[in-house]
């Protein structure tokens, strides 16, 4: 059965939130109004203005595409937008950060009544205008950054060292550092139908321009100037390797306390808290 309130769809659902840290999802059943036509459509999912109960102003998050609406894909969703927010968590612990970054909350929904009845999408809070897309597989554009930002295409470089160079956190955007919509990159391919994989890592750092940010971070250069086949690549410039561009960031399986900072003056190793 269906139902309109105030120009709007009503739909019974199950919505399920996911704890990063204990790896457990929470269930609660609510009254889910939102439009029948989207406001804005991306590349795999449509978006849909929502409330719950007409309380604060949401977004439901559709994918265009069946067989991706179903639970699976619906959970690495959210558990992607979840890991995205431990590493913005991670990379606002460094104190010369000029901006810190955050993710919305994602949330599994299932219809159980309504025109997606038995299907599943995501639920998150509406971060209002204007929304800006910093980057993508590929950061750059015409040879320059998509966006004039700095922190956006550090923040992504910063993924890769963070998670010791097994993936990275691509298509930056939102509204001012509150971000959304992340794809992640993963040499286990662990993120939905948009991980390119190591393809997807390649491409980006093989693009990516190292900033103020990057060199306050130490972060390991990445804009190499030649490809696997020793084929130089156009408009490619590598970084100087020296003791400003040595790695800040080490990882050690993933482990709560695992991240430092290596003071390179001295032995001492400062841990960053609450890292994964």
């Amino acid at each position: 059965m269906r139902y309109k309130i105030m120009g709007m769809m009503m739909s019974i659902v199950l919505v399920e939130n996911y704890n990063f840290k204990t790896k457990q999802w929470t269930q609660s059943f609510y009254c889910l109004n939102h439009s029948d036509r989207p406001f804005a459509s991306g590349g795999t999912r449509d978006a849909f203005h929502a409330y719950i109960w007409l309380g604060y102003p949401m977004v439901l998050k559709v994918s265009k595409y069946d067989q991706f609406q179903d639970e699976e894909s619906g959970k690495k969703q959210v558990i992607m937008q979840a890991t995205c927010a431990e590493y913005a968590h991670c990379f606002n612990n460094y104190p010369f950060i000029p901006k810190h970054v955050s993710y919305v909350p994602s949330q599994l929904v299932k219809f159980l009544t309504g025109i997606w009845a038995g299907k599943y999408a995501t639920l998150e809070p509406y971060i209002g205008t204007p929304y800006i897309k910093h980057n993508t597989v590929d950061p750059m554009r015409d040879g320059k950054p998509m966006t004039a930002r700095n922190t956006p295409q550090a923040f992504s470089h910063f993924t890769f060292e963070m998670s010791g160079k097994t993936e990275i956190v691509v298509d930056i955007q939102g509204v001012g550092d509150c971000y959304t919509d992340p794809q992640i990159y993963s040499i286990c391919q662990s993120y939905g139908p948009g991980d390119w994989g190591m393809e997807g890592i390649k491409r980006f750092l093989m693009n990516h321009q190292c900033n103020e940010i990057c060199n306050a971070l130490r972060l390991t250069p990445t804009n190499w100037p030649f490809g696997e086949t020793g084929i130089p690549l156009p408009g490619l410039v590598q970084g100087p390797m020296n003791s400003v561009t040595k790695p800040l960031i080490y990882n050690q399986n993933f482990n709560a306390n695992a991240y430092t900072v290596v003071n390179f003056s001295s032995t001492s190793q400062l841990p960053i808290p609450n890292c994964f």
